[in-house]
């Protein structure tokens, strides 16, 4: 079930990788979009969110090429096909990595929770609903997961895109938007590189490329471009109004821009007065896809490292991740931590790890391609 598929282990359609794709990088840095782009790069901002959509998209189409040209074959043996006992390490890297990237989208959410809620909640309280909903989401396999997130991720998009119009009236700083004629390109760099955390999480793409039929990789690899484009159109659709709301100045006051930029919006007759609040807990349902997807990769990539297969240590794997991401969740104390942490180790480990593992990928495919071609000369 791990390393490799089960030929009665249903498929997913194109549309539902594409969504998948979508789900495995929209949860983390959302709420705080774009207070670090504006920050550092101030005027520059727009040229650094294109440089960062640039780089990440070059990463989705080289994940897809490497899995493309692996014919389906997952992740964890391609790696082991080229590597042999060294793919184990690179197992275990995975594993920690998308432990500690679910440990800091809930323990952010956590944050957020808290900040506009109820300020002494404990944390558990906001972790246990999302990690067990997210245990359900995995328990029954890729398949089902897949249908989940299509059903929850899709209407939350459209939903938060429609609710952003209302912002349109807050609209007094729109001329912040025009980007600087001076280009500084270092800080349009670090403003690119420190804001580079909204698309965290894409790595996952190969890993669930196999679970396509071979005759609808095409369409699912379409369909992941597609939806890649909409997060892209959305983010600087959620840019151009947060900014225009709030102007420059503001926002990098704010920790949490979007929601605070939403809450200026009431209307009346709601249950919630404020839109913003409404949100936070709309957005909770891109967390809790980022979550359940970052649960399956922990669960796929364990299950190929200790060469089990079947659905019982699928699910004792998948309950053990859970707890420890519970628990270690709890051990981060104040956003402060959360962002010095991800930003000064997390970050720059994982973008060498997005890049660096897709190119010995390719390595291996050139050599062993090169002796196949080498051997038919031959004979």
């Amino acid at each position: 079930m791990a390393n490799s598929r089960s030929p009665t282990t249903p498929h997913i359609s194109p549309l539902e990788f594409g969504v998948l794709v979508l789900g495995s990088f929209i949860g983390l840095g959302i709420f705080q979009f774009p207070r670090e782009l504006v920050m550092d790069a101030g005027p520059d901002a727009l040229y650094g969110y294109l440089l960062e959509c640039a780089g990440a998209y070059l990463a989705l189409w080289l994940l897809l090429m490497v899995a493309r040209l692996h014919q389906g074959a997952s992740e964890p043996q391609v790696l082991r096909r080229y590597l042999g006992i060294f793919a184990w390490p690179i197992e275990m890297i995975a594993v920690l990595g998308h432990v500690a990237l679910a440990i800091a989208v809930i323990a952010n959410f956590g944050f957020v929770l808290r900040t506009f809620f109820l300020m002494s909640m404990p944390f558990w309280v906001a972790e246990t609903p999302l990690l067990g909903t997210a245990l359900f989401a995995v328990w029954y396999g890729m398949a089902p997961m897949a249908r989940l997130m299509e059903l929850v991720i899709l209407p939350t998009m459209g939903l938060s895109i429609l609710i952003g119009i209302m912002l349109f009236p807050q609209g007094q700083y729109a001329f912040s938007m025009i980007p600087s004629t001076e280009i500084m390109i270092p800080r349009i760099l670090s403003g690119a590189y420190h804001q580079a955390y909204i698309f965290v999480g894409i790595e996952a793409a190969p890993l669930m490329y196999p679970y396509l039929r071979p005759q609808n990789r095409k369409e699912g690899e379409r369909a992941a471009h597609l939806l890649f484009l909409g997060a892209f159109v959305a983010f600087l659709w959620g840019f151009f109004l947060i900014i225009s709301a709030t102007g420059p100045d503001f926002l990098i006051t704010l920790q949490w821009p979007g929601i605070s930029a939403l809450r200026l919006v009431s209307i009346s007759g709601l249950i919630v007065n404020k839109i913003g609040l409404l949100v936070v807990v709309l957005w909770g349902l891109f967390v809790l896809a980022f979550i359940a997807i970052r649960l399956w990769a922990v669960v796929h990539y364990s299950m190929a490292a200790i060469q089990r297969t079947g659905m019982t240590t699928y699910r004792i794997v998948a309950c053990a991740a859970m707890l420890l991401i519970g628990l270690l969740a709890q051990r981060i104390t104040n956003i402060a931590q959360l962002t010095h942490i991800f930003q000064s180790y997390l970050l720059p480990f994982y973008i060498g790890y997005l890049f660096l593992i897709p190119l010995i990928m390719l390595a291996g495919y050139a050599v062993t391609h090169r002796k196949r071609r080498t051997a038919s000369v031959n004979t």
